[in-house]
């Protein structure tokens, strides 16, 4: 009997999330001459598996996908810990009906009835936890290549390319810059703000809070 492995799941899914973002552009194949911008040309790229490293996702260097990813699979290790008692449950009635076979005995309408229940259960709840992962997955996937698509409007804006695509699907080019490092930087940096931002508002009742209790004091 085979259990959801939700870890092994999602970071299937993470790896095949690198072609997903690079779907909404189409191949190119051109040449495109250097222009008079900051870098000497117009056409950059971003390498998606550098950010999100499909391998690992876990080490991604986009502090807010690996945190982001970190906290998906942890819910859902919970949640698979559950199933796994689950099937325990399940096993240890196989395991019971087994002996009384063994001895010659048969098993019960009621001890039957109750095996299949489990087993149903078992199935069912993984088949939810599967189509659960690969929702908030997918919504996660969504969620940053929203802000994936900010960092690299900022970043072309600053840098003065004219086009940007996605490595992966670009088959040739010429005087072509990767704007990975710099649009990593942006995400990491808007991350990091967001970050301070969040702590201080959530600071911000307890800081309030000591004068209002210095003055009843």
């Amino acid at each position: 009997m085979k259990t959801l492995h939700t870890k092994l799941l999602v970071s299937t899914l993470v790896f095949v999330s690198s072609t997903i973002f690079a779907m909404t552009a189409p191949a190119v194949k051109t040449d495109m001459p250097s222009s008079k911008s900051s870098c000497g040309c117009t056409f950059a790229t971003v390498d998606i598996a550098q950010i999100i490293d499909p391998k690992n996702p876990a080490d991604s260097k986009a502090e807010g996908w690996k945190e982001s990813f970190k906290g998906l699979t942890d819910g859902l290790d919970k949640e698979q810990k559950a199933l796994q008692k689950l099937q325990t449950d399940v096993e240890a009635e196989y395991k019971k009906l087994e002996e009384k076979q063994k001895k010659g005995e048969q098993p019960t309408k009621e001890e039957t009835a109750k095996i299949q229940t489990m087993f149903q259960e078992l199935q069912t709840k993984n088949q939810q936890l599967s189509e659960k992962a690969q929702a908030q997955f997918v919504q996660l996937q969504n969620d940053f290549k929203t802000k994936i698509d900010a960092a690299v409007k900022v970043v072309a804006d600053k840098k003065g390319y004219d086009l940007v695509m996605y490595k992966d699907i670009v088959l040739h080019a010429k005087n072509v810059v990767d704007m990975t490092p710099d649009v990593l930087a942006e995400l990491n940096a808007k991350h990091a703000a967001e970050k301070r931002a969040k702590k201080m508002t959530s600071e911000a009742p307890k800081t309030a809070a000591k004068p209002a209790a210095a003055k009843a004091a």
